[in-house]
């Protein structure tokens, strides 16, 4: 297995990208229904993890905690999901027919940015560049990170759906999570391509349970969910992504065993027979069964 490590060679002021009109529907109780559940969820996670060395880092040395805690924390909310396989990464790729043996990926050096992390790098570019030469397409821009990588690992177009950079925490179709308007509040949406442009990154605006899908039906060749964590949002992006996959098509999770709600989802599509894997030493779970996942949910 090979990777190349991409830097840019110049800074190039951002210019203008394919935008679509942001469309959404304002609903305070969708937020606030959101907020009351993950704050419950949070609350009856830590009663049962608590354990003094965990509370004595957690007062002493707040970076040792996380990560201390994270990991512990990911395998608890995995273990709560019986219904999927977490697999290595050598697996992972026979289950994708990728072949260890010629595995090659390129991946962005951001200044320090800290996006996924590295083994979630390396397992989404590989599997983007076994899928191409499909367009790719992102929920979730967040800084562009993401779009970044994908856009070097696939001969096609990347489209990346976010929300607009204007405040607009108050206005969601779904309910969603506190962590989610922590992730709103605290990110320039594209900030990265801003100065690192990529041609084949197309960039689109609007929430994604109302976004109109329909002109990527059946040409997606890898489906990557990284937007709004509740378990209503990833239904609706999971069911948007099964209209969108080509035949042969993967959808990729994020945040799987980091996000309550998505594992949760998950498992019960897992517990429908949909054949869902999570990658060992990542927060990815990924799946080729579109076809099961569209009957599921549909």
């Amino acid at each position: 297995m090979t990777w190349t490590v991409w830097e840019p060679s110049s800074c190039v002021p951002f210019g203008d990208q394919q935008m679509e009109r942001f469309a959404t529907a304002s609903s305070n109780w969708n937020n606030w229904k959101g907020r009351i559940r993950d704050g419950w969820g949070t609350a009856r996670s830590l009663f049962s993890l608590a354990h003094p060395h965990l509370l004595r880092l957690r007062l002493l040395d707040s970076s040792h905690y996380r990560s201390y805690a994270a990991p512990l924390f990911q395998r608890y909310v995995q273990s709560l999901q019986p219904n999927i396989d977490v697999v290595d990464f050598s697996t992972a790729l026979e289950l994708l027919e990728i072949d260890p043996e010629s595995v090659e990926c390129s991946l962005p050096v951001l200044d320090g940015y800290v996006g996924l992390a590295d083994w979630d790098r390396v397992t989404l570019a590989a599997i983007a560049r076994s899928r191409s030469p499909y367009p790719a397409f992102e929920i979730g821009t967040a800084a562009g990170s993401t779009a970044i990588l994908l856009s070097l690992n696939i001969n096609d177009t990347v489209f990346s759906l976010d929300l607009p950079r204007d405040d607009t925490r108050n206005q969601f179709a779904l309910p969603r999570l506190s962590t989610d308007d922590a992730v709103i509040a605290g990110r320039r949406r594209a900030s990265l391509l801003e100065f690192r442009p990529r041609k084949n990154v197309v960039l689109l605006i609007g929430d994604s349970a109302t976004f109109d899908f329909t002109p990527y039906y059946d040409r997606i060749g890898l489906f990557f969910i990284d937007g709004a964590h509740s378990y209503e949002y990833v239904r609706s992006d999971t069911l948007n992504a099964v209209r969108c996959c080509a035949e042969g098509g993967v959808i990729v999770w994020d945040d799987y065993g980091g996000s309550r709600d998505v594992s949760r989802f998950l498992n019960q599509l897992a517990g429908l027979g949909v054949k869902i894997y999570g990658v060992e030493g990542t927060k990815l779970a990924f799946s080729r069964d579109v076809e099961r996942i569209r009957e599921s949910i549909c």
